[in-house]
Parts: C-alpha cells; sequence; structure tokens
C-alpha cells in the first residue's frame, strides 16, 4: 500500500509540473512578437510623416505624427505595428515597415554635418589651446634667459668682489714684507758700523 501511494504522489506531482510548463508555454505564445526584445533605435523612413496611434491598428486614436528622419526607440513589434517611445517620452503605435535600423540620407546628411561642425570646433579650441602653450613657452623662454644674464651678471659681479678683497690682503703682505727687508737693511747698516775694523 506505500509502494501505491508513493507511485501515486511522484504521478500527481509531475503532472503539476506539466501543467505548468503547459501554462508557461501558452502565456509566452500569447506575448507578441519582439516583446521581450530589448529597446532598439528606429528611424522614420521615406518622404511622409507617420501617425502615432494608441494601439497596433488603424482603428486606434491618433496621438502624434512623426516626420521623415526622426528617431524613435522600438519597444516592441506585433503584426506589422511598431510600439515605439517618442524623443518627448510619449509611446505609441506605428506601422513597422516604415521604421529602419539607420536614419535616411536626408537625415544621415544632417547629423554628419552636425558632427563635422562638433569635429571643427574642437579643432579650432585645441588649436587656440596650442597657441596658448606657444606663447607661454616663449614667455618661460624669454624668462629663463633673463634669469640667466642675471646669474651671469652676479657670478661676473662676485669674481670682481672675490678679487677686489684680496687686494688689501696682498697690499699688506707687500707692505709687511717691505718694511721687514727695510728693517732688515737698516740693522745690518747699523751693525756693520759698531764692529771696529782690523787693519793688518
Amino acid at each position: 500500500m506505500q509502494k501505491g501511494a508513493i507511485g501515486r504522489r511522484g504521478s500527481s506531482g509531475s503532472g503539476r509540473v506539466a501543467i505548468r510548463a503547459a501554462g508557461l508555454a501558452v502565456v509566452l505564445w500569447m506575448l507578441p512578437v519582439g516583446a521581450l526584445a530589448a529597446e532598439e533605435p528606429r528611424w522614420v523612413g521615406g518622404d511622409l510623416t507617420l501617425n502615432v496611434r494608441t494601439g497596433p491598428g488603424t482603428r486606434y486614436r491618433i496621438i502624434a505624427q512623426v516626420p521623415t528622419g526622426e528617431g524613435v526607440t522600438l519597444l516592441e513589434e506585433h503584426d506589422g505595428w511598431a510600439r515605439v517611445r517618442l524623443p518627448n517620452g510619449r509611446e505609441g503605435w506605428m506601422p513597422s515597415s516604415y521604421l529602419g535600423p539607420t536614419p535616411p540620407p536626408r537625415r544621415r546628411l544632417a547629423l554628419l554635418e552636425a558632427e563635422v561642425n562638433e569635429l571643427r570646433e574642437r579643432a579650432e579650441r585645441a588649436e587656440a589651446e596650442l597657441s596658448s602653450l606657444r606663447e607661454i613657452r616663449a614667455e618661460l623662454e624669454q624668462q629663463n634667459a633673463e634669469q640667466a644674464r642675471e646669474l651671469e651678471a652676479l657670478r661676473t659681479r662676485n669674481r670682481d668682489l672675490e678679487a677686489g678683497a684680496r687686494w688689501p690682503y696682498l697690499i699688506s703682505g707687500a707692505a709687511i714684507l717691505a718694511t721687514g727687508m727695510l728693517a732688515g737693511a737698516i740693522l745690518r747698516g747699523v751693525r756693520g758700523r759698531r764692529q771696529p775694523r782690523i787693519r793688518l
């Protein structure tokens, strides 16, 4: 009896799992195609203005209009209709056949012109910064040259001062030497006079 009970419990448990799996499959099948897709950018192509509606069909109310070249965000697709988010944040439906992954030529040209203008402005700013850096470098080089000249002048003055400071010592030494020599000569003369001369 226990084996039979275990068998019945196992079959009922697997039956519940099967029912849950079938329910999940039905829910996923009922979801529109692309509902689980990530948001993607799209562009309105052709020379026209598309109506944005509250639902996926012409019977739904128009809530906005999107001109050619306008960018929208694709949220999902269902039966030839796409739910999109407009640049102002509103959401609605429009025919998916008019939406492309790249902007139309006219819009691409405008984007490229804007990009070129931005690059040109960046180049002008970089050129201005480079010119400013060159001026700063020239000023620094001039200051460096002036400081080098001042340093050389200080070295020359220091050499002159050192040479001028040596002259008193040299003069004093020469005077002392001359005085000593003179004193020696005088002493020799005095001594020579005092000694008696011997005649043979």
